[in-house]
């Protein structure tokens, strides 16, 4: 009898150890996936093809963030940083807004954060805006230059400005023989009209 209270301690012994070693096993993948932070959601979302430039970028983790180690940054295509403000955090969402609306083109946007067991955790995702040119605020829109050959408006009035002079300042040839002509005629009037007068008196 002793014996077999012994063997039947030592069983449930060992049951008892293998239950506490499964369940361990069993917790253990879950804490770090609690202790770690990560990206949650975005605007710009990842990926994405936007058809309006936007004015901010926000990222919303898992976790409240710690404004001392919270760190965004956007580049455009050419790796530019582009100008942002400091990045404004409401609980486990980062805000940073445009000094300047982004054009059209491709861009990363890197964010390093820490999450509650003060592990590193960063990241990056691309997004792109492709924006009709009118919605480009702030934007420089230059027009295609002139063919060379094209005539202008000031060019085309300048021309009819000297054509005009030309003609106001053109003699009238027409009128020089008619008026010479006239004017042979009234003094041969006058030299027939004289002697005519004369052969009057004498007779």
């Amino acid at each position: 009898m002793p014996t077999l209270i012994i063997r039947g301690r030592s069983v449930l012994a060992a049951l008892a150890t293998t239950t506490a070693t499964t369940a361990a096993l069993a917790l253990a993948p879950a804490a770090p996936a609690w202790a770690h932070n990560s990206l949650a959601e975005a605007s710009p979302a990842r990926n994405a093809t936007v058809s309006a430039a936007p004015s901010e970028v926000r990222l919303r983790f898992l976790q409240k963030l710690d404004p001392a180690s919270t760190r965004v940054t956007v580049t455009d295509a050419a790796a530019r940083t582009v100008a942002t403000s400091k990045p404004a955090i409401d609980g486990a969402t980062v805000r940073v807004t445009f000094g300047r609306k982004p054009g059209n083109g491709g861009y990363t946007v890197a964010y390093d954060v820490t999450s509650r067991d003060g592990h590193q955790v960063k990241g990056s995702y691309r997004f792109t805006v492709k924006a009709a040119e009118s919605e480009l605020t702030g934007q420089e829109v230059i027009a295609p230059p002139l063919p060379k050959h094209a005539p202008t408006a000031t060019s085309s009035a300048g021309a009819t400005a000297v054509l005009s002079r030309a003609a106001d300042d053109e003699p009238d040839r027409g009128a020089g023989p008619v008026a010479a002509i006239a004017a042979g005629v009234l003094i041969l009037a006058g030299i027939g009209g004289g002697l005519l007068l004369r052969r009057r008196r004498r007779s």
